[in-house]
C-alpha cells in the first residue's frame, strides 16, 4: 500500500505540472489520469477512479465524436468502474455505447461484440433483471457459436449464464437445456473435478429440484406453511393462464411476449414467511411510481392501477409538473409517463433525456405510439435504456408495470432474507402476492 500512495504522490505532482503547462486537451493529461486511475483501482479507491475516467472522456470529447473507435475503451473503463461500485445503470449505459460503436465498425460477428454483449448480461444480472440479462447473453451466444469451436470452454460459459438466467426466472426447463450443452462440453475438456464442472452438475441438480418443487428461492432457516404454498401455487398457476391470453397480442417490441411469459414463470420464486397470507399489507405503504398522464384523474390507466393497487399510489399529473415533482421527491423510482399522439419525435426524445437524467428514476413506462420500425425501436430501446415497454394499450402497460413490481418485491425481499430482515422480507412478499391475485382477478374474462 505504501508503494502505491507514493506513485500516487508523484502522478498526482505531475499531473498539477501538466495541467500548468500543457493545453486542456493534450494527450500527456490522459496518460497521467489513466496511471493515476490504474493505482486507484489497485487500492480500492473506486470514487477517484471514475474522477479520472470522466476527466479522460472529456478531454476525449472536446476532439472526438461521442461514436469515435477511440472512446471504446474508456467507455469501457467507466463501465466496469460503475459496476465496480453497483452502480450498474450507468454501466450498462456505457456498455452500450460501446457496443453502439462496434456494430458500427466491426463484423457482425466479432468477439468483442460477444465480449460487451456478456459486459451488459453481467450487469443486468448484477441487478437481478433476469430477463434482459438473458437476451444479452443470447446475443453473446449467437455470435460465439458461429466463431468458436463446439468445445469451446467459452461456450459452455455462456450455455451456463444463460441457463443460470432462466433458472433465476422460474424457467427450469429452459435452463436443463442450457446447463446440459454447458455439461456436455466441460465433459469433454475438464477434469473430474474441476471446479467449473462441478458447478454445472450443481446447477443442474438444483434445476431438477427447482422444477419439481416450483419455490426454488426458500432460504431453509424460514419456518414456512404448506397451506400457504398450496394456496400462492394455485394463484399463480391460474394467473399464469389469464396471462397467456395478452401474449398474442403483443408485438414482438422489445420482447415483450416473452417478458410476459417470463414473470408468469417468474412468479412460482417468490417465498412464503409463517402465516404469511393472514398478514395484510399496510395501506399508508405507497408504491414509488409517479403516473404523468394527459388526464390524470379520468385515464383508463390510472383506474386500473389505482384498483389492483388498493389506491397505494402518488395521485397522477400532467407533463409540465414532471420536472419539478422529480426534483422534490427523490422517492420515485419509477414513472408511467403518456405522450400525446402528435408529439414530435424530437420533443419526445428532449422529454426522455430530462427525465432519464433523474438518477433515481430507475425504469420508464411509456403510453403512446411506438417506433414504428424494427430498426428504430432498437435505437430507440439502446439510447434509452431505462424504458422497458413504449405501446398504445393501457391494460398492456399496466400489466407490464405490475408484474415488474411484483418481482421487485420478491427480489428485496429475498435481499433482506439474507440481511436477517424476516418481517421486512415477509411485507415485500406479501405485496407481491397480492399484486397477482388482483392481476389474476383483472385479468378474468368480463
Amino acid at each position: 500500500m505504501e508503494n502505491y500512495l507514493q506513485a500516487l504522490l508523484f502522478y498526482e505532482k505531475a499531473l498539477e505540472i501538466q495541467q500548468t503547462i500543457l493545453p486542456p486537451n493534450y494527450s500527456d493529461l490522459i496518460i497521467t489520469y489513466n496511471n493515476i486511475a490504474l493505482i486507484c483501482n489497485s487500492m480500492g479507491d473506486y470514487s477517484k477512479e471514475l474522477s479520472c475516467y470522466e476527466n479522460i472522456l472529456q478531454i476525449q470529447l472536446k476532439s472526438l465524436s461521442t461514436s469515435d473507435p477511440t472512446l471504446i475503451n474508456t467507455y469501457n473503463n467507466l463501465a466496469r468502474v460503475y459496476s465496480s461500485t453497483k452502480d450498474y445503470l450507468h454501466a450498462i449505459a456505457f456498455y452500450k455505447k460501446t457496443l453502439k460503436i462496434q456494430q458500427a465498425i466491426l463484423p457482425v460477428n466479432d468477439p468483442l461484440i460477444a465480449i460487451t454483449y456478456n459486459n451488459i448480461g453481467r450487469a443486468h444480472a448484477d441487478r437481478e433483471y433476469y430477463s434482459y440479462a438473458r437476451d444479452s447473453y443470447q446475443e453473446a451466444l449467437k455470435i460465439q457459436e458461429n466463431i468458436l469451436d463446439p468445445n469451446d470452454p467459452l461456450l459452455a460459459e455462456t450455455y451456463n449464464n444463460v441457463g443460470e438466467m432462466y433458472r433465476l426466472t422460474g424457467n427450469c426447463l429452459d435452463a436443463l437445456q442450457y446447463f446440459e450443452k454447458a455439461l456436455q462440453i466441460q465433459e469433454k475438456i475438464l477434469d473430474s473435478n474441476h471446479p467449473s464442472l462441478v458447478t454445472t452438475k450443481n446447477n443442474i441438480d438444483q434445476s431438477f429440484l427447482s422444477n419439481d418443487t416450483s419455490f426454488h428461492m426458500r432460504d431453509d432457516n424460514m419456518p414456512t406453511t404448506s397451506e400457504g404454498f398450496h394456496q400462492y401455487e394455485e394463484t399463480t398457476l391460474e394467473s399464469s393462464q389469464t396471462l397467456n391470453t395478452i401474449t398474442h397480442n403483443i408485438e414482438s417490441n422489445h420482447s415483450q411476449a416473452g417478458e410476459y411469459q417470463e414473470y408468469a414463470n417468474q412468479r412460482t420464486t417468490i417465498v412464503s414467511s409463517g402465516n404469511l397470507h393472514e398478514k395484510k399489507v399496510d395501506k399508508q405503504w405507497i408504491y414509488p411510481v409517479l403516473l404523468v398522464l394527459s388526464s390524470p384523474e379520468t385515464a383508463r390507466l390510472y383506474s386500473i392501477l389505482k384498483n389492483i393497487t388498493d389506491s397505494c399510489l402518488i395521485p397522477p399529473i400532467q407533463t409540465d409538473e414532471c420536472n419539478d415533482k422529480l426534483k422534490s421527491y427523490q422517492q420515485i423510482k419509477e414513472l408511467v409517463l403518456e405522450f400525446p399522439s402528435n408529439i414530435s419525435v424530437t420533443d419526445r426524445d428532449r422529454i426522455l433525456s430530462e427525465i432519464s437524467s433523474f438518477d433515481n428514476i430507475q425504469s420508464i413506462y411509456l403510453l403512446g405510439k411506438p417506433p414504428e420500425t424494427k430498426k428504430q425501436r432498437n435505437e430507440f430501446f439502446n439510447q434509452f435504456d431505462k424504458v422497458c415497454i413504449f405501446c398504445e394499450d393501457e391494460e398492456q402497460i399496466a400489466v407490464q408495470w405490475i408484474l415488474d413490481t411484483a418481482s421487485r418485491c420478491r427480489m428485496f425481499g429475498n435481499q433482506c432474507i439474507k440481511t436477517g430482515d424476516k418481517a421486512v422480507a415477509s411485507e415485500h412478499f406479501q405485496r407481491g402476492i397480492e399484486l397477482y391475485e388482483r392481476l389474476k382477478e383483472f385479468m378474468k374474462p368480463k
